[in-house]
């Protein structure tokens, strides 16, 4: 079995789910979550609690997750419930994930009034991407194996927030306009096989190119050459 994160904040999107099932075999379920309305550990233990429920209804012997921007912090934090949320996790393909917080959110949260208006847009969720990068808490370390699949398209129509990042130079190094490509590497020294793509923050989940990846890493537990 296999679950899609919610494709960040303020997104959800079935994504490639349906070609996961078609072309592995894998029971795929796209869950959504109330990303702008609950802190990060209030929506882990919401997942956990339904990937379980439907772990137990199909008889699966484990989970591969799926996972977009802020989909894979939530899929950490499960990582830190007791028993692992009481699922057995095969392994993860991490999208664009803001692996240590991010720079974007810890400025703009900061910024006189326009801190404010941050917290109503994308909530605690969106806060706590800032504080980590602000306190370097240590979030814990993600299903194995781990791939992660990173964008660099810095400026995109699509993606208003790259629209600010750029004007205002806000994200240091490669981007995908939201999430430096830094910002992805995980610190806890893990095996983890990633790939780059010229895509953006907000479409990278639903491209094309990016469904044949996930699916190389669900049947191989690696990306291809």
């Amino acid at each position: 079995m296999g679950w899609r994160g919610a494709e960040g904040l303020l997104k959800g999107s079935e994504g490639c789910s349906w070609r996961i099932q078609e072309d592995t075999g894998l029971t795929a379920v796209s869950l959504q979550y109330p990303s702008t309305r609950q802190p990060i550990n209030k929506l882990a233990a919401g997942v956990a609690e339904e990937v379980k429920d439907l772990v137990l209804q199909g008889g699966h012997d484990g989970v591969w997750a799926v996972t977009h921007s802020l989909g894979g912090i939530v899929q950490r934090h499960i990582m830190g419930l007791p028993d692992q949320g009481g699922i057995s996790w095969k392994g993860i393909v991490m999208i664009a994930p803001p692996n240590q917080g991010s720079t974007v959110a810890h400025q703009l949260s900061g910024l006189p009034g326009i801190g404010k208006l941050f917290q109503v847009l994308y909530g605690s969720a969106g806060v706590e991407l800032g504080a980590e990068m602000a306190t370097g808490n240590v979030w814990p370390n993600p299903p194995q194996p781990c791939g992660i699949i990173i964008g660099t398209q810095s400026l995109s129509l699509a993606n208003p927030t790259s629209w600010i990042t750029n004007a205002f130079r806000m994200i240091p190094g490669p981007n995908d306009g939201t999430v430096a490509v830094e910002e992805t590497k995980l610190t806890s020294g893990l095996k983890v096989d990633t790939r780059m793509l010229h895509l953006p923050h907000t479409t990278i989940a639903t491209s094309p190119l990016v469904a044949p990846l996930v699916i190389q890493f669900l049947r191989y537990g690696a990306f291809l050459e």
